[in-house]
């Protein structure tokens, strides 16, 4: 009996697994990012004017789709075809600002880009927000 449950349980992870990979890695497909990008720093301070800042553009233009706390969960997600990205993935949470920079200015699967519609500083200012929003 124990035998069964052990072989069920492990039919039913194996199972799993590749689900749950999946929605990680569909998240954010693999783009090449540009070095140039990769190794960017953000030039804004931290300060509580950039954050304020990032926060309204954030629930302004980000918000509908990435929710109140970044996890891909906003009332938009659901018309979308493809997993909407939650910056609290290890996998999103783990890019630098300078990819987060790439991603919002060149748009990724249904998201799109954002390069001439924001400023750099307001895309800086948003990714300060993010940061601050992660894991929480």
């Amino acid at each position: 009996m124990q035998k069964k449950i052990k072989r069920s349980f492990a039919l039913l992870t194996l199972s799993i697994t590749p689900l749950l990979l999946g929605k990680v890695f569909t998240q954010q497909p693999d783009k090449v990012i540009p070095d140039k990008y990769t190794n960017l720093k953000n030039p804004l301070s931290t300060d509580a004017k950039n954050l304020a800042a990032g926060a309204k553009i954030y629930k302004k233009v980000c918000w509908t789709c990435h929710g109140d706390n970044g996890k891909g969960n906003g009332p938009g997600a659901r018309e979308i075809k493809t997993p909407v990205a939650d910056f609290n993935n290890p996998v999103v949470a783990g890019r630098t600002d300078g990819a987060l920079f790439w991603w919002i200015s060149y748009g990724g699967n249904d998201m799109q880009p954002y390069k001439d519609v924001l400023s750099k500083d307001e895309i800086w200012q948003i990714i300060i927000y993010i940061r601050k929003i992660q894991n929480k």
